[in-house]
């Protein structure tokens, strides 16, 4: 992200080279900032010419600060702007310090969250599977259930079947066993 450029940066790079001797430049105060446009340092570098000529025009005109005490306050003004500039840097340093641990930190959870991602489609294809395992043994056991219940009720069936017999034969058995006994009686009586 590029550094934004304010008037009092443009101003403060101005005034450190005019007393260094040099006329500021927009490539000299870009060189001293390290950074801003040339718009930008255009419009703010001649607000500050714009000033400095009104001031000169004060002077000229037997302002009641001598030249030395004005060279003192805006001395001391630079010192203000140089101060709160250095400020400014710091707190800007902090904040592109957690700007980048926030980065980071972002960069973690989307590596966590493609993970998580992962696993969730790993786990998805495993519930997928392991559902149509399901489903397919219990279709199998549905129909060896059905098998079974057929052999039973054929078994049953059967069984039944061989139970009426049975009782059939059992009660043709009675009749014969009990005619032959009537006949015994019968013929007892008769002797």
């Amino acid at each position: 992200m590029a550094k934004i450029i304010t008037e009092a940066d443009v101003f403060a790079a101005a005034t450190e080279i005019a007393m260094d001797g040099k006329m500021p430049t927009i490539s000299s105060i870009r060189q001293k900032l390290r950074a801003g446009s040339e718009t930008t340092i255009l419009k703010h570098l001649q607000s500050w010419k714009l000033l400095l000529l009104k001031n000169a025009a004060r002077i000229g005109q037997n302002c009641t600060l001598p030249l030395l005490d004005e060279n003192k306050v805006l001395r001391k003004n630079l010192e203000e702007l140089s101060h709160s500039l250095a400020t400014y840097s710091s707190e800007l340093q902090d904040f592109e310090q957690a700007n980048a641990q926030l980065k980071n930190d972002n960069s973690q959870l989307m590596q966590e969250r493609l993970l998580h991602t992962e696993l969730t489609a790993t786990l998805q294809v495993q519930l997928d599977s392991a559902n149509k395992h399901i489903e397919q043994n219990a279709q199998g056991y549905q129909e060896t259930l059905e098998r079974i219940i057929v052999d039973k009720n054929h078994i049953i069936e059967s069984l039944q079947e061989e139970m009426r017999q049975t009782q059939v034969d059992a009660i043709e058995k009675m009749r014969e066993y009990s005619f032959k006994e009537h006949d015994l009686l019968i013929h007892e009586r008769v002797k």
